[in-house]
């Protein structure tokens, strides 16, 4: 439990003192952030008014960068052969959503800020005997 002493008899031998806690975790798992800390005037470890402290309040945030933020994109694989050998049929591909740099395959909402490429064309071979396009 922490008091706030608003009135004190203060004498020459007194010294009120800034204490500070320990750096808390970042703000982000990824990239850049901000760490935080509170800073207390205390007399005796006691929490007493900022106004009896006279000296400089130190920092109470400071930036953190922790490693780079993973980018993911879509990949596209290579067209299959066309489903049908004449008329009009159907070219499929795989298109998964990757990380960059690893090309892990991961879930499709992490890529949802792209334009996905199609995964299916329709393909036209060429004619079919007997046929007049």
């Amino acid at each position: 439990m922490v008091l706030l002493i608003d009135f004190i008899f203060i004498s020459n031998n007194v010294q009120f003192n800034r204490t500070t806690s320990a750096w808390g975790t970042c703000s982000v798992t990824c990239g850049l952030g901000v760490q935080l800390r509170t800073v207390t005037c205390t007399l005796n470890g006691v929490a007493v008014s900022e106004s009896f402290c006279d000296s400089a309040k130190p920092a109470t945030s400071k930036s953190c960068i922790l490693a780079a933020c993973p980018h993911y994109k879509w990949k596209a694989g290579a067209w299959s052969t066309c489903s049908v050998t004449c008329g009009s049929g159907v070219k499929t591909r795989t298109v998964n959503c990757v990380q960059v740099g690893t090309n892990t395959v991961v879930d499709k909402s992490l890529c949802m800020l792209h334009n996905k490429p199609s995964p299916a064309k329709v393909c036209r071979p060429g004619p079919c005997p007997g046929c007049n396009w």
